[in-house]
């Protein structure tokens, strides 16, 4: 057998970068290991089954958003239905008439 031919521009590249020539640091594994540790130990720890001590005492019904009114808001408004004259039909369109506001 005889060794491949190398073409010059085969010749002129780098070699492949190794990893063992700068590997990753001691301190650097050390310490993404204890952080890993210490979140699984943290999680396994937790019971969270049971009741949080720390929440807020709000049900579900007090997290519901609850409808506004106009009249609550502290706007009023009065609306007449006038009727459609361009086709002479009983539907027409919803117009404000007075809006008051405090």
């Amino acid at each position: 057998m005889s060794p491949p031919d190398i073409s010059p521009q085969e010749s002129r590249e780098n070699a492949d970068p190794q990893e063992g020539s700068r590997p990753i640091p001691a301190w650097l594994l050390v310490t993404t290991v204890l952080l890993v540790i210490s979140c699984v130990y943290y999680i396994v720890r937790s019971d969270a089954a049971a009741a949080s001590a720390y929440g807020d005492s709000r049900t579900l019904s007090d997290l519901a958003q609850k409808p506004k009114s106009a009249a609550s808001a502290g706007a009023t408004a009065d609306f007449q239905m006038v009727p459609n004259t361009t086709t002479g039909t009983a539907a027409g369109t919803m117009i404000c008439t007075s809006a008051k506001s405090p």
